[in-house]
């Protein structure tokens, strides 16, 4: 389906965009995902996505899952 996050981390019931809402809803807002946010904006406009946005994605999207998880008490701590 095109959907190749699900490849690097596996399914979770909130999609990225719902998780980084939910993260900004929450105040919860790391510098690693700012620092990450302003490098994909800045690769973004060339047209190609580097191998460092990709990992950037997959860190956050592992950040937004962990936070999720925590503020539903299913971490794993």
């Amino acid at each position: 389906m095109g959907d190749n996050i699900h490849q690097v981390i596996p399914p979770h019931p909130v999609s990225l965009l719902q998780g980084i809402e939910l993260m900004k809803s929450l105040g919860i807002f790391p510098e690693e995902f700012r620092i990450i946010c302003v490098n994909v904006r800045r690769k973004s406009f060339g047209g190609r996505i580097s191998e460092e946005v990709i990992r950037g994605m997959e860190i956050v999207k592992e950040i937004v899952m962990e936070e999720i998880a925590y503020e539903f008490g299913e971490g794993n701590s």
